[in-house]
């Protein structure tokens, strides 16, 4: 019997298999992905020996198997044999792919994110050994911008991003499911995730890729004709003080939770056994203040000052151009609203809680932008997780 993946090369998927095969279950891992076997293979078996310390051993990674599979067809394209052993041997199945493309269209995030759901049911449906994990996301809370979001709430208050909507969408579909068949599913909600580590090659890059990708954006558009701007592109702009208004809330804050952390809590609360469908906040137990994201970018880039300045009046050429391209964005990420973690709690037990994210961290988590970006903005991303 086998534990069934989608998504696994991603930026949290890759976490997930890590601590999977630091399991000594022994149990198969077949890894659902869009690119051919070998490829897959090489992939993900990179990215998991340099996210590890130590490095895994060779006996655990003989345990994935790898198959091609394209979520957004039916039985995932794969021919009528194929498809019956992976249904005959699944007894855990992990949906964690997403198209994570935070500005991109709502017709990719629809095709992914809600028909690849579908198909993940399907699969689940006809295997009737198998569970459902199914990675969702902290923000289907959508445009709640306050008060404290229950791990049971799940209701339509508008979205500011399509992705949003999508996976909203697809966690009703699972709650339906399980109504209809009587069958288990856990659905986990995470935060935004991040990691101050280098990146793996091969691996996705991380969400905060996409603000870092905008603010280099600002910045190198300043520097078409202002040489201040060149230095502090190169990290040499200390005593600069240049100064960026951003239209966010100066009170706002941003859950931001390590990756490593979010994967080792994904994989102990899968153990603990519930009701039919249960929810689970796995986010960090105190918000992070955008003021903490906006030091990072300070310490990342010596010399530039953001300020949070949600009016933004007699804005800079430069400041409107940041505005309109990051507006959708701070508007997903930055809030006065908390989560509940009491169902992640008692799934967890004594699990210990997470370290704080602090604007040193973060700092190191900005090093590598263009990769962060590229990955989060591109269709490469459609089979990732935030």
């Amino acid at each position: 019997m086998s534990i069934v993946i989608t998504g696994a090369t991603g930026f949290l998927g890759s976490h997930l298999i890590g601590e999977l095969l630091a399991q000594d279950s022994g149990e198969p891992l077949i890894i659902l992905g869009r690119h051919a076997p070998d490829t897959l293979r090489h992939r993900l078996e990179t990215a998991v020996q340099e996210l590890r310390e130590p490095p895994m051993r060779p006996a655990a990674l003989r345990r994935l198997r790898y198959v091609y599979a394209d979520l957004t067809r039916p039985r995932f394209g794969l021919p009528a044999g194929q498809w019956s052993q992976v249904v005959r041997e699944a007894t855990t199945v992990w949906h964690c792919a997403a198209h994570i493309n935070l500005l991109g269209d709502a017709a990719d995030h629809y095709q992914v994110n809600v028909t690849g759901t579908r198909h993940v049911l399907q699969l689940v449906d006809q295997s009737p050994a198998a569970r459902l994990l199914h990675i969702s996301t902290a923000f289907v809370a959508g445009r709640r911008s306050s008060g404290h979001v229950l791990e049971t709430d799940l209701r339509d208050e508008g979205f500011d991003l399509a992705y949003q909507e999508s996976k909203y969408t697809a966690e009703r579909m699972v709650h339906h499911w399980v109504r209809q068949t009587g069958r288990e599913a856990l659905i986990l909600r995470p935060a935004v995730l991040v990691t101050d580590r280098a990146p793996a090659r091969h691996s996705a890059g991380q969400p905060v890729g996409v603000l870092h990708h905008l603010v280099r954006q600002a910045l190198r558009a300043g520097a078409a004709t202002d040489p201040a701007f060149v230095q502090l592109l190169s990290g040499h702009g200390a005593g600069t003080a240049l100064r960026i208004r951003i239209p966010v809330d100066p009170s706002s804050t941003i859950n931001l939770l390590r990756v490593d952390h979010a994967a080792a809590a994904m994989v102990r609360a899968a153990a603990h056994r519930g009701p039919t469908v249960r929810t689970l906040h796995v986010t960090h137990p105190h918000e992070t203040p955008f003021s903490t994201v906006m030091r990072a970018f300070t310490l990342r880039y010596p010399g530039l000052v953001l300020e949070a300045d949600p009016e933004l009046g007699a804005a800079s050429p430069l400041e409107s151009l940041f505005a309109r391209e990051a507006a959708s964005l701070l508007s997903h990420t930055t809030h006065h609203r908390t989560y509940d973690r009491t169902h992640f709690r008692q799934a967890v037990g004594t699990f210990p809680d997470p370290a704080p994210v602090t604007s040193a961290y973060l700092a190191r988590a900005l090093r590598d932008p263009e990769r962060a970006a590229g990955a989060n903005r591109s269709g490469g991303a459609a089979y990732g997780r935030n």
